[in-house]
């Protein structure tokens, strides 16, 4: 019951953090890419933070995916400044992007994992 309310709090904070429309339209470049830069990063806080509620009280796997974010992010921004460094800054920008949107949908099949056990 405790983990299904935290999920549901998380999930309302979530919604409203996000609820900036990233509009390509009324938005100049640099607006768009920090608009679009912004919700990845609060889809991948959201998706980490529901896991970590997920596995409570397992603190030997909490300890183990803290230890693997904190490698991904390292591995995600080599790989992006190296993509930056040999392409273009925008292309480094949608490669972080990219990283982000395929992490969220990993974090979010191990907490729906989780929650299954």
């Amino acid at each position: 019951m405790q983990k299904t309310f935290i999920l549901a709090v998380l999930c309302a904070i979530s919604v409203s953090a996000q609820a900036r429309e990233c509009d390509e339209s009324t938005m100049n470049a640099v607006e768009f890419r920090t608009c679009v830069s912004e919700q990845n990063e609060g889809a991948i806080r959201y998706a980490y933070n529901r896991l970590i509620q997920a596995l409570e009280p397992n603190q030997t796997a909490i300890d183990a995916i803290r230890e693997a974010q904190s490698h991904w992010e390292k591995f995600r921004d080599a790989t992006c400044y190296y993509v930056s460094e040999t392409a273009t800054r925008e292309d480094g920008a949608y490669c972080v992007d990219e990283f982000n949107q395929a992490r969220v949908k990993m974090l979010n099949r191990y907490t729906k994992k989780a929650l299954s056990q």
